[in-house]
């Protein structure tokens, strides 16, 4: 896809991927509709980026995903039509800039984290095709109008099934308290002072448990299950949302013990949503976490598979790393990202 001739303009945009303290599933229509959600989110220093390269000379849009390794061509409307290949590219195309198709334009696309990782990354990428798109034609969007955006996109034009919560999240940046009422989604910035930000990001540690996952049956089964009433998963959602607010308070109070008690209630909250939310692999790794010293933690996304987040005294943090190290999970620390989305032109 490389071309020969220097580009006219390089636009590079990224968008940070983000951890879900509580209220995970509560942020899924049709619950917030009939009980308003919630959902406690922080941005990490783990991003979706994009690349947008002006050549302006008459040639196809030009998409290449770097994970995903596959690029296509747009020269038409025609070409534009969701067919399960680079959907989304072809989604925010569609609805940012279709008069661009015949600019030579070339969008490159590339993630920090790999797909199935439950860390917000199909909407971070989302957002961020969205708001390179945005910037490059100038029309200067907010962060809340982006992230509804986002979800308009991979929700209602692509049909990926998931809730609200990580185009916000990852959108906005920082620590938020994100609410969902109805159709409505108002986030609520968190004021935490520099000490505070740094006890808690001191705390957490992510680990990768070597599973990728699709999260999409296990939320359409989510979400059927609620729709028909059943008792399980309508009280397990009550009950997360109930912790989230806990864990609201115990974030603010700086009080870590508490925030980790509310972060295990609200993982065992969520294993009743679905027997695939689990495995014997990721209870080991889990355990194992626990017996070295962590407070607790949770699955990250939908299930299945992906990273738990564990919340651990900062002093332990390591020795809690080193033991799942050794029972073959994959431990990260993450920084926070304060910024949210971010694009600018870069000088060549």
């Amino acid at each position: 896809m490389n071309r020969c001739e220097t580009p006219r303009r390089l636009v590079r945009a990224r968008t940070p991927l983000r951890i879900s303290l509580g209220g995970g599933g509560t942020d899924i229509d049709p619950y917030p509709r009939d009980h308003g959600g919630i959902a406690l989110t922080i941005a990490i220093d783990l991003y979706a980026h994009a690349e947008l390269i002006a050549h302006h000379e008459p040639a196809p849009f030009c998409v290449e995903s770097r994970d995903l390794n596959r690029s296509v061509s747009f020269e038409c409307a025609q070409d534009l039509e969701l067919t399960s290949d680079l959907d989304l590219a072809k989604a925010a195309i569609r609805r940012v800039a279709p008069h661009t198709l015949r600019d030579g334009l070339e969008l490159i696309t590339s993630s920090d984290a790999p797909l199935g990782s439950g860390l917000g990354g199909s909407s971070a990428m989302t957002a961020t095709m969205l708001g390179a798109l945005h910037h490059y034609i100038g029309d200067g969007i907010d962060h809340q109008s982006l992230a509804s955006e986002a979800f308009e996109v991979e929700r209602l034009d692509v049909g990926l099934a998931g809730g609200r919560q990580d185009q916000y999240a990852c959108v906005h940046g920082g620590v938020n308290l994100i609410e969902f009422d109805g159709e409505a989604t108002v986030v609520h910035p968190l004021s935490l002072d520099p000490a505070q930000l740094d006890n808690l990001e001191r705390s957490l540690l992510l680990c990768d448990t070597g599973i990728t996952r699709v999260s999409s049956p296990i939320i359409e089964r989510q979400v059927a299950a609620y729709t028909r009433r059943d008792e399980d998963v309508t009280d397990a959602l009550h009950r997360i949302k109930a912790a989230a607010f806990e864990m609201h308070d115990a974030l603010l109070a700086g009080d870590l013990p508490r925030l980790g008690a509310f972060l295990d209630a609200s993982w065992t909250q969520k294993q009743r949503f679905d027997p695939a939310v689990t495995n014997p692999a990721i209870d080991a790794l889990y355990s194992t976490a626990l017996e070295a010293g962590a407070y607790g933690g949770k699955l990250l996304g939908a299930g299945g598979g992906g990273h738990l987040l564990l919340l651990t005294p900062p002093e332990r943090r390591e020795q809690v790393a080193q033991r799942l190290a050794a029972v073959g999970g994959t431990p990260r620390v993450v920084g926070f990202d304060l910024e949210g989305f971010v694009a600018w032109d870069e000088t060549l």
